[in-house]
């Protein structure tokens, strides 16, 4: 399947399930979801599979694009339908919820990609702090290259700060995190060209993926009292 980019029918149908989230509007419009959203969404699949995944065998990254329908554990009083699409490249063969992905997501008035972990478990982010506090410049050199890229950190904090993190802050006290392109819906999703671009971007986002993918390797940090222990002696 060649992938030829969205159109303007793929957002149109993502704006009627944000203003009509319900099982009887999704049957009448349907074969439109399958037409003009999951259609070319499994088709930039294919070709990241092919493009990126493929040249870099060694990750043994898969992709998958998500369902449009929403877990029905977790509904909280939301449509049973999301208002977005996306796809990932991760690797699936025995990886935990630690696993960094690359992502490609389209909504109603935004599109992007990235790289990051969703739910990382909390021993994975005291690796992550305690890398940091050993040794920040590896992750200060990629944040440089983060920012210089046109790429953005994003993710949900922690109610309670973990501490100052210095110049790596902004990192320090995140629960998740994904380093992420995001820029308004436009012409841009119409193109074939949208493939590449989103490959490329991929490849970018390499080290950020190795560096991640080498955390759960880390020994485990040592406690704040055991570490004061450690100096007193």
């Amino acid at each position: 399947m060649t992938f030829s980019g969205f159109s303007e029918r793929s957002v149109e149908f993502l704006w009627g399930i944000r203003l009509n989230n319900d099982r009887g509007w999704f049957l009448e419009h349907r074969e439109d979801y399958r037409r003009y959203l999951e259609a070319p969404m499994k088709a930039l699949g294919e070709l990241l599979q092919r493009e990126f995944c493929g040249q870099h065998p060694e990750l043994m990254l898969t992709v998958k694009v998500s369902r449009i329908y929403r877990d029905a554990r977790r509904l909280f009083g939301r449509g049973p339908y999301k208002d977005h699409l996306w796809l990932s490249a991760a690797r699936r063969e025995g990886a935990g919820p630690d696993a960094p992905c690359f992502w490609f997501e389209l909504g109603p008035e935004e599109w992007g990609y990235g790289m990051g972990i969703y739910m990382p478990s909390p021993g994975y982010m005291a690796k992550h702090r305690a890398r940091m506090d050993k040794d920040p410049q590896p992750l200060m050199e990629l944040d440089r290259l983060m920012r210089e890229g046109g790429f953005a950190l994003s993710g949900e904090s922690y109610r309670r700060p973990k501490g100052s993190g210095g110049e790596l802050s902004h990192w320090y006290n995140l629960r998740s995190f994904s380093v992420e392109r995001m820029q308004e819906v436009g012409p841009a999703i119409e193109s074939p060209e949208l493939g590449q671009q989103v490959t490329k971007g991929f490849e970018f986002l390499l080290p950020f993926y190795r560096y991640f993918s080498s955390i759960p390797a880390d020994p485990e940090p040592v406690s704040g009292r055991m570490a004061e222990i450690g100096r007193r002696r």
